[in-house]
């Protein structure tokens, strides 16, 4: 668990898991609403997964940001979200208009591959659940 900066105690939380034969790591998160304890936590998250030597990483989380703000210039350039990771806003999970939610492959992941990816609203939480169906590649 990495923790991470900000008026909220907040973390990341860094998990490997096998699967078929291969080593897939997840990193967990919930951003902090100020923009800057944001961009402190993105460097921190980024100089962690950069130690990890299999680039098939999934960074999952509420952001807390939209895909168009500028602190999500510097996460891009180590994971990228495709356009079917992107079914639309997840919050508020009563009546969605924004994206903060994401999942997100590192760059350079070439195993992974998404199937299927879409949002399920929930009244147990403010945000949508985003629910993705992958495929470990050969």
């Amino acid at each position: 668990m990495l923790p991470l900066p900000g008026r909220e105690k907040r973390s990341a939380l860094f998990v490997t898991v096998s699967a078929y034969a291969e080593e897939i790591s997840f990193i967990a998160t919930h951003l902090d609403l100020d923009l800057e304890s944001a961009k402190r936590s993105i460097d921190l998250i980024l100089k962690k997964a950069s130690s990890i030597n299999d680039r098939n990483v999934l960074l999952l989380g509420d952001l807390n940001m939209q895909p168009t703000n500028k602190a999500m210039e510097k996460l891009l350039s180590s994971f990228q979200f495709s356009k079917e990771l992107m079914s639309g806003p997840s919050f508020p999970s009563k009546s969605p208009q924004q994206i903060i939610d994401y999942i997100m492959l590192h760059k350079d992941c070439k195993k992974i591959q998404v199937e299927n990816f879409f949002t399920l609203g929930s009244t147990a939480s403010d945000h949508s659940a985003l629910i993705a169906l992958m495929k470990i590649n050969e």
